[in-house]
């Protein structure tokens, strides 16, 4: 699985295009950042659901994981013009979020915040096709 980690949040456009362009399978996961004072991402779901995030994707051959960074809570939580949340491909409504993209654009996407969902990437990734 190769992994290309976005902070930079205006170009989400370019490298979800340059990556569907391989032809291979990409995914989004948008998460939260890392808290300094802990090293962990400051949002509980996405500490839960990183770990099941990577062995799914990771199951699936030439699977590109784009890991999308929000920011700090501050600049996430509660803001409703988060650039990811007016975005009019991705129009996020919580993190963590997976999504699978092709040529054509968004493919699904699934939302992450219980560990019934982690055990449903699974399912989720394996049906690409």
């Amino acid at each position: 699985m190769k992994t290309v980690q976005l902070y930079d949040i205006p170009k989400f456009d370019q490298i979800i295009e340059e990556q569907v362009a391989t032809g291979n399978p990409v995914f989004t996961v948008f998460l939260s950042d890392i808290d300094p004072e802990t090293s962990q991402y400051w949002c509980p779901d996405c500490v839960q659901a990183d770990p099941y995030i990577r062995k799914a994707v990771g199951s699936i051959d030439n699977a590109i994981l784009v890991e999308c960074f929000v920011g700090p809570k501050s600049g996430y939580k509660n803001v409703p013009t988060h650039p990811y949340r007016v975005h009019p491909k991705v129009q996020l409504k919580a993190i963590p979020t997976i999504m699978l993209w092709n040529k054509d654009g968004l493919v699904k996407s699934l939302i992450i915040e219980t560990i019934e969902q982690c055990e449903m990437l699974d399912e989720f990734v394996k049906s690409i096709n």
